[in-house]
């Protein structure tokens, strides 16, 4: 039995995720992309994986599976990464308090701790200590440099799932689950994923 296939327009990191998320469900993928490299939101964020962003539950479950998988790929030498952790800082006694309640609150499930402006001192010169009252930090969090995620990921893809990967094709159309680039290329498939960012109206 033929595989089913997918087409993902764009190769952002959204591009990229649904790429291999589809890959890994066992589609034949295709990603095309109308620049050389992605050069739009993907490679200008701060490159931080941030599950303490995100509440109690399936999205903090989900962002701790994102930041697994993150791991995984940079471990097998695809970039770099750190597990920087994060350290929320309180200057005033309402910080402060808001910073013991997130704690109270997270204490149970994940690594989090509360420390004393001496202990953030011992942790980072970078701070600021005058007025300092304490902060919590996780160890949860992680970063990478973006831009030499982005410009990796693509080749890594191609050799570890068989992704294949089109540069420079600005997609014109979809119709029929066909993709039509120009006047002279079409490509057929079983399902089409638009990740196209911010230009999400093209289409």
């Amino acid at each position: 039995m033929a595989k089913r296939s997918a087409i993902v327009i764009g190769a952002g990191i959204v591009g990229l995720a649904t790429a291999r998320a589809l890959s890994g469900k066992g589609f034949s993928v295709k990603v095309f992309e109308r620049t050389q490299q992605a050069i739009g939101a993907s490679i200008r964020n701060f490159g931080m994986v941030w599950p303490i962003g995100q509440p109690s539950g399936k999205l903090y479950e989900s962002a701790l599976r994102s930041r697994s998988i993150w791991k995984e790929i940079s471990n097998r030498g695809a970039f770099w990464h750190e597990d920087a952790g994060s350290l929320h800082l309180a200057y005033h006694p309402d910080e402060w308090k808001v910073l013991q309640e997130l704690y109270e609150l997270f204490k149970a499930e994940r690594p989090v701790k509360l420390l004393s402006a001496p202990q953030i001192a011992a942790r980072s010169e970078a701070v600021v200590q005058e007025n300092l009252l304490g902060g919590l930090f996780s160890a949860d969090e992680l970063i990478i440099d973006p831009r030499e995620a982005i410009a990796s990921l693509p080749g890594y893809m191609k050799d570890n799932y068989g992704i294949e990967f089109f540069w420079g094709k600005c997609v014109s159309y979809i119709a029929d689950n066909t993709v039509y680039i120009g006047k002279d290329e079409e490509y057929k498939t079983d399902i089409v994923f638009i990740c196209s960012g911010s230009d999400f109206e093209t289409l």
